[in-house]
């Protein structure tokens, strides 16, 4: 009878040591589906935080003295994000402006320049505050562009290695024209968008899926 008793409690020890270790490896866990999505996470976050730290080694503000305001972006488009504001505020219609010299429509400046969604993020800091508005919007469209290559080269079996997808990502993010053309922010828009059109395109033809191809493609136009 000890004998059995004591194997009892043996076993009874040995479930419950490896039951928490069943429920750790479930942690993870949605709807039974293991979350495989880290790439993903990486892909986004690691490109912001590199051009972030780029940022602060330039000194650009409000980490120095140095601003994101350059080229076309200081001469036309930083005036283009202000009336903006005031469209949002009120203060002046979206059809015509008198803030253009003597005044002319607003619509088709709106439409080219500062029609992406993403450009309502600058609204939301203080006048004052545009510089860092615009540095955020900067941020996150690198980081945008980072996830979405990352998302076409898992989902297009291109790379099957996470730590493969993740350093292309990045490549793709960081890239020179990403880069350099960043004051030119709705030109990133097509850049961001891109990976997507692309696995779109890719689904039409292998499997005859087009909503994919239909949104992706609509967003970019917009």
């Amino acid at each position: 009878m000890n004998t059995e008793n004591n194997q009892e409690n043996v076993l009874s020890e040995a479930t419950s040591d490896v039951q928490p270790k069943k429920q750790r490896k479930n942690i993870f866990k949605m709807d039974g589906k293991s979350f495989d999505g880290y790439y993903l996470i990486a892909a986004f976050i690691i490109p912001f935080m590199l051009m972030l730290a780029v940022y602060v080694c330039m000194k650009k503000h409000p980490f120095g003295n140095q601003s994101v305001l350059t080229l076309d972006m200081q001469a036309q488009y930083v005036y283009y994000f202000e009336a903006m504001r005031d469209i949002l505020r009120g203060e002046q219609g979206i059809l015509y402006s008198f803030e253009r010299a003597l005044g002319g429509e607003f619509l088709g400046i709106y439409a080219y320049y500062i029609a992406s969604p993403l450009s309502y993020i600058v609204c939301l800091f203080p006048k004052e505050r545009m510089l860092e508005g615009l540095l955020t919007l900067f941020l996150l469209k690198t980081a945008i562009c980072g996830g979405t290559f990352g998302y076409y080269m898992k989902k297009s079996g291109k790379i099957k290695n996470d730590l493969s997808v993740i350093v292309f990502s990045i490549f793709y993010a960081l890239s020179s024209y990403a880069v350099v053309q960043q004051h030119n922010t709705m030109w990133i828009d097509a850049v961001m968008w891109l990976p997507l059109i692309t696995l779109g395109i890719e689904e039409l033809i292998k499997h005859g899926k087009f909503k994919l191809y239909v949104v992706a493609l609509a967003i970019a136009v917009y």
